[in-house]
């Protein structure tokens, strides 16, 4: 078993959605490592659990970003630009993962500890200075999703 990621009192933003949306990113980290420690587990429940943590990331941060590239937000472009370097990192691992034969598991835990490790140090560094900000989300709002799942969580990321 590899590194778990628990929620602490430290990274809640005072957004609910955003909060409860982080706090399944570290759920979702913590299952695919859960899944690569298992001797049985196949290539394609691999690529399941490493795409449904993709997903759920790229659908978190889209959330994010249509709040933080309004103008009341400052420079949300920076903000963003962090999460353009997480995803490209992402894809650069799945195709890495997809790409091999040897060592599924281990390149599926590292996916998962490199994507709570980036969150863990993310909502303290980048989310918290917009903090503020993303309080501004108005549930109900229709510019903003306030759900916590994306609407088609089969659908891969674009990259």
């Amino acid at each position: 078993m590899g590194q778990h990621f628990a929620w602490k009192d430290e990274y809640a933003l005072g957004n609910d959605l955003i909060d409860g949306q982080h706090r399944r990113f570290f759920d979702l980290a913590n299952r695919l490592i859960d899944t690569a420690g298992l001797d049985d587990a196949t290539p394609e429940i691999l690529e399941e659990h490493v795409m449904a943590l993709a997903n759920y990331a790229y659908f978190h941060l889209a959330t994010e970003e249509r709040h933080l590239l309004l103008p009341e937000c400052g420079n949300g472009a920076k903000h963003v630009a962090v999460h353009n370097s997480f995803r490209e990192e992402v894809m650069r691992r799945i195709a890495q993962i997809r790409g091999t034969v040897h060592d599924r598991r281990r390149f599926a835990r590292e996916i998962a500890e490199y994507a709570g490790s980036w969150l863990s140090t993310h909502i303290l560094v980048m989310d918290k200075g917009y903090a503020a900000c993303l309080s501004l989300m108005i549930p109900g709002d229709p510019s903003f999703p306030d759900r916590a799942e994306p609407e088609n969580p089969s659908k891969p990321p674009d990259g």
